[in-house]
């Protein structure tokens, strides 16, 4: 993976939405800017940040059990109406006078859909006692047991702003329900005026180490234990001196900028470390110092034989940096311990951070304090699927195969699968004791003729008795029949009365079964602008066709592949697309408006076998698991069709660096 420079305002991230989150990201790359720094210029800037993490307030409302970032989150109850909050005069954020507009980013987390619980902004005059505005919005809790992002802004009209008067940002808990909130990030713009003697950059940069690509005195990268990849900067055995990132201010400056953040991840293998993160700018000619400042690891918890995240923020002092001046980031194993160092992080023109909190170089943070997020615009948070087992009994099946997923058995609680191969019909459970899918029944001899390669197969209850049916399509002729599995065996239950046009069964089609876009089973298929939905009535499928919002458009495509079932309870579609490459992403679709919530990605597979990065992926969504949260069986194959296409794939190759594998994931709680 080589160096990735991420653009101000191209920036993706990654939140997982577990109780504990991290990072991960990537990103486009950006040229430089040829510098021309005005003179007493007024820009539209941000003239005040701060971010309330709840990690170093003593305050006995903040709550350990449970966090989207850091050890701690404040926790709303039945108790406390509400939260704790941002308050501050007008006269008390430089250049006020100039104050256009507050933007608030905003964590909330709850085991439970929640109403009625709003975020206020409120400006009055502090002195009479007066109410000038209240502006209230309600906050996200769905999907639940997830942290959710709130991210509102606001416009400042000029006849509130008085130095006398105060803003304030809290949370109103109306109907005093039990929920967290963390990371409250406040960012007020504006207008003020720039000499000509400062700097503004545009460009963030990530390394981790993978290549040697923009790094000056690489000789300690190698492979060894790694954050991320296989490589890391390792200064063990008394090593002192790491590599460094040197960048010309014209490198990397196109607007004025008072500061530079940085992050490392850090891995001492001895007590004690004295690991510091430095940032410097010399003279070239008398070769004296411009600046320096350093961030140590001495006086925090860095424990042996784990990551930890070092963050740092320096101070430049632009007054005296021209744009052929070099500002270098460098890493120094002062205490000369045994230490792995991996993942730089570098962000040029971070705002200033409100005192007494510490400095920190979160991807999310910097989202919300750069960003309005758009509907259905990246950047997207990222949800994770972590794996759960591997299904060696599947190991005979391929692309080719029918695999359908559903509850076909009364008795059964989970989901079960259907797996169709030279005219047999197996049903598989997976038994979560062994971590492994076993079959459980197979087609007799009579069956077989039900189980013809012409025929496609989708499961829904179409004959309304609380278990799944196979929907049985013959695709040369259209002809369809509904199979139920009774009494041990499958019986045709339903035989159509009228044939399936031809461009419906030939598209991409997934069974909805109230999930999505219609509250009964169905057929669906998408041609990117509106959804063709056949409901089956009285022994005939009856065509209706629902239009959805324009901005649908950028959510489905014509080769999109849908998965779907709950998670935590609560109805959702995946939404699969390989026109360029793995692109799996979760859609909430009310009132036929879908919405992007988040880019999935996976979890706890062996090595680098990320099965998104195989030639050939093949998806099977089902509860197989859990009875209420959903599950991904994937197929991950190495494809050795000449003229493969990135969706069927007819032969298999074998390849021992990049095993083909069938494995279960579940989504991250």
């Amino acid at each position: 993976m080589k160096l990735r420079i991420l653009t101000r305002y191209l920036f993706l991230f990654a939140i997982p939405l577990s109780i504990s989150c991290n990072s991960n990201h990537e990103g486009a790359s950006s040229s430089a800017v040829n510098l021309t720094p005005k003179k007493d210029s007024l820009v539209f800037t941000n003239l005040y940040h701060e971010l309330q993490d709840m990690e170093m307030l003593n305050d006995p409302r903040l709550s350990t059990e449970c966090f989207a970032s850091g050890k701690q989150s404040h926790k709303l109850s039945k108790d406390l109406e509400y939260s704790i909050g941002f308050n501050k005069l007008f006269q008390d954020i430089p250049s006020y006078q100039g104050i256009q507009k507050i933007s608030i980013g905003l964590k909330s987390y709850s085991k439970n859909k929640i109403k009625d619980a709003v975020l206020v902004v409120s400006i009055d005059n502090a002195k009479e006692q007066k109410n000038i505005l209240w502006e209230g919005k309600p906050l996200l809790f769905e999907p639940p047991n997830n942290w959710n992002n709130n991210s509102f802004s606001y416009d400042i009209k000029p006849e509130f702003i008085s130095p006398g008067n105060s803003i304030s940002v809290y949370v109103w808990n109306k109907t005093k329900e039990e929920f967290y909130i963390d990371d409250l990030v406040i960012d007020i713009f504006g207008n003020t005026k720039v000499a000509n003697d400062v700097l503004v950059s545009n460009s963030n940069f990530f390394f981790d180490f993978e290549t040697t690509e923009g790094i000056v005195g690489p000789e300690n990268i190698k492979a060894t234990t790694a954050h991320s990849g296989k490589q890391a900067i390792d200064m063990s055995d008394g090593k002192e001196y790491g590599p460094s990132i040197v960048k010309t201010i014209s490198e990397i400056a196109t607007e004025p900028f008072k500061k530079v953040s940085a992050s490392v991840w850090v891995y001492p293998t001895q007590e004690k470390p004295n690991l510091v993160l430095t940032a410097s700018s010399i003279n070239e000619q008398s070769r004296e110092a411009i600046f320096w400042e350093g961030k140590s690891t001495e006086n925090s918890i860095f424990p042996i034989n784990t990551w930890t995240k070092l963050n740092a923020s320096f101070n430049v002092p632009s007054e005296k940096l021209t744009a052929d001046n070099k500002i270098q980031i460098n890493i120094w194993n002062k205490g000369k311990t045994g230490v792995i160092v991996d993942d730089l992080e570098i962000v040029y023109g971070t705002p200033n951070e409100r005192k007494g909190l510490p400095s920190a170089l979160e991807l999310n943070t910097q989202y919300e304090k750069e960003f309005t997020p758009i509907k259905n615009t990246p950047p997207f948070d990222v949800h994770y699927l972590n794996k759960k087992g591997s299904s060696n009994a599947l190991t005979e099946y391929t692309s080719k195969d029918p695999i359908v997923s559903g509850n076909f058995i009364a008795s059964s609680k989970t989901d079960e699968l259907v797996c169709i191969k030279n005219k047999t019909a197996r049903i598989y459970s997976f038994n979560a004791i062994k971590k492994e899918f076993e079959k459980i029944a197979e087609s007799n001899t009579n069956e077989s003729s039900l189980f013809d390669p012409v025929n496609i197969y989708f499961s829904g209850d179409y004959n309304s008795d609380g278990k799944q049916d196979l929907l049985c399509i013959n695709t040369t002729n259209g002809t369809w029949q509904i199979l139920n599995y009774l009494n041990n065996k499958w019986q045709i239950g339903i035989t159509g009365k009228n044939s399936l046009k031809e461009n419906w069964y030939k598209q991409h089609a997934f069974v909805s079964s109230g999930k999505t876009f219609t509250d009964k089973d169905a057929l669906i298929f998408n041609n990117g602008k509106a959804h063709i939905t056949l409901q089956l009535i009285n022994g005939e499928w009856q065509e209706k066709m629902i239009n959805i919002t324009a901005s649908a458009q950028t959510v489905f495509h014509a080769n999109d592949l849908y998965y779907t079932g709950s998670i935590a309870g609560s109805k959702h579609t995946l939404v699969l697309n390989k026109d360029w490459r793995f692109d799996l992403k979760l859609i909430s679709a009310e009132n036929n408006d879908p919405t992007i919530r988040y880019m999935i990605d996976f979890k706890g597979y062996e090595a680098d076998h990320n099965p998104k990065y195989y030639e050939f992926t093949k998806l099977v969504s089902g509860n197989f698991y859990s009875e209420k949260d959903l599950s991904l069986l994937v197929f991950s194959f190495n494809c050795a069709d000449n003229n493969f296409d990135g969706i069927k794939c007819t032969s298999i190759e074998n390849n021992k660096q990049f095993p083909n594998k069938i494995e279960l994931y579940t989504f991250e709680k």
